[in-house]
């Protein structure tokens, strides 16, 4: 069974909600880390798919901002999504990337739980914490996938034992004719 230990973090980034939100452009959540000595932020921002019947974030990784300076853009694009999981594996976050992504060098994938606080019944009181993993969680296989792996097992099968057949036939061939020419054993030989 794969564990968190498993997937090496890489970070650990404590998100909260962005209270200073005036507008749609503003992220809905932040987060202040270091990876690998230097100071980095996490903006976020909470959408719904366009069914509606599912929540994703996008992210992006910046330079912390400075006054008077454009922060640097380290991590956006669609690979800095976060989606909703269905995971096989005890502990697994509420979302994950879908792909890996590259900062400073490093393969990563994100993933992100959300807890309630200790004031369960208040709505504002989310616990959101997001890390940064060299590999990501197992997701739960939906029906068509979980087909498609025992098609592509079984047929991987078939081939090795077709494989075997030939060798075999091919190994029986050689010391047939090894005897028919009265050669002896090619093992021997």
């Amino acid at each position: 069974m794969q564990t968190e230990i498993d997937n090496n973090v890489i970070a650990e980034i404590n998100v909260h909600i962005n209270a200073q939100k005036l507008n749609d452009m503003a992220p809905d959540l932040k987060g202040h880390f270091e990876l690998q000595g230097k100071p980095l932020e996490l903006a976020m921002w909470t959408r719904r798919t366009k069914k509606g019947d599912k929540i994703y974030h996008s992210f992006r990784v910046t330079t912390p901002y400075v006054k008077g300076e454009t922060p640097t853009v380290l991590v956006q694009g669609d690979n800095a999504k976060l989606y909703e999981i269905e995971s096989v594996v005890e502990g697994a976050p509420d979302f994950q990337s879908p792909a890996a992504f590259t900062l400073f060098g490093e393969s990563c994938y994100a993933a992100l739980w959300t807890v309630p606080g200790p004031d369960q019944d208040d709505p504002d009181d989310l616990i959101f914490e997001l890390k940064l993993l060299r590999k990501p969680f197992s997701q739960k296989l939906t029906q068509k996938a979980s087909d498609t792996a025992l098609d592509v097992k079984e047929r991987a099968l078939e081939r090795r034992k077709e494989r075997e057949l030939r060798e075999q036939a091919a190994a029986r061939d050689v010391a047939a004719l090894h005897e028919e020419l009265n050669m002896g054993d090619p093992e021997l030989d």
